[in-house]
């Protein structure tokens, strides 16, 4: 019973992937294919429960029931293709990536998918995400710090270089084939050639055109003035001004205020940290390329 694995990377457009999947969950089970549900549109939280302490950041433990239904799906013996989404797995040491492989044995894992993205656009991504979560770092010290943890291997780089996570992985899947997908402008075609990999027929491919996100479903994006807002936010909380619900009905206010008489500018890194960025994206596709039983899709 044939299994693919999308472990990420994060940023990489796999909110967009695992939300039209989630909706075309049903009809996609009349076809022959199967997007477990775990009470959330992708299996991450499910997959906490297990891997959770194997992860470089505090990941709260997953509910029991979600990882409990996902288990049933995987243990099941219909022969139905099936597609386990979590981008958490990307940052997974080898131990953990071994827990994994042991979760799944049931299942003949047919292709693990990596959806990469470059440098230059991810990590101002993360760096976004991480001020939602009240960081108080800039995006030169964030990104450097980035750069840095994939040159020396250490966590969290795997999640952010698709070359390091396909090193982790292939220690422990060693036979399995990885597909890396390098992820365009392009959400449709980036979706078909996802749907290529899942080897999904037209009918099936159409029927995920049919679920598309909205751009409201979407992760947001936000502008230079937006992650200055942010940030000044968070420095208020570190210096004790705001409290926990203070900050709630900041966060309230200003994603009401969004757009409102702010520039459009995006955060970007420095021209110095672009290039060294640029040249991590080199290495990380070499890395790819040399690796036995592993792709970079064109």
């Amino acid at each position: 019973m044939p299994l693919i694995l999308h472990i990420g990377l994060p940023k990489t457009g796999t909110t967009y992937l695992q939300k039209t999947f989630d909706g075309a969950r049903a009809p996609l089970r009349e076809s022959g294919f199967v997007y477990p549900d775990s009470g959330y549109y992708n299996h991450q939280i499910a997959w906490y429960e297990p891997i959770g302490p194997h992860l470089p950041w505090s990941a709260k433990p997953g509910l029991p029931e979600r990882w409990q239904s996902l288990q049933q799906v995987l243990a099941q013996e219909d022969g139905l293709p099936t597609l386990i989404s979590a981008e958490a797995l990307s940052a997974l040491t080898p131990a953990g990536v071994s827990i994994v492989k042991a979760r799944v044995a049931a299942r003949r894992v047919d292709r693990i998918i990596i959806t990469s993205r470059s440098l230059s656009l991810s990590l101002p991504s993360y760096w976004q995400q991480n001020l939602k979560q009240g960081a108080l770092e800039d995006l030169e010290t964030f990104a450097e710090d980035a750069l840095r943890t994939i040159e020396e291997g250490r966590a969290p780089g795997a999640m952010y270089s698709h070359g390091r996570t396909v090193q982790v992985w292939r220690h422990v899947f060693d036979e399995t084939p990885i597909s890396v997908l390098p992820m365009g402008s392009n959400f449709t075609a980036n979706l078909r050639r996802f749907a290529d990999l899942c080897a999904l027929d037209q009918r099936q491919v159409d029927l995920l055109c049919g679920h598309v996100p909205s751009a409201s479903q979407q992760n947001l994006s936000f502008s230079v003035d937006e992650c200055s807002k942010l940030l000044r936010i968070n420095e208020r909380v570190a210096a004790g001004r705001f409290d926990a619900a203070a900050r709630r009905r900041a966060m309230r206010i200003f994603f009401s205020q969004r757009d409102d008489g702010l520039s459009y500018e995006k955060p970007r890194l420095s021209s110095r940290l672009a290039k060294h960025a640029t040249r991590l994206d080199a290495w990380a596709d070499t890395i790819v390329r040399q690796i036995p039983g592993c792709e970079l899709v064109s």
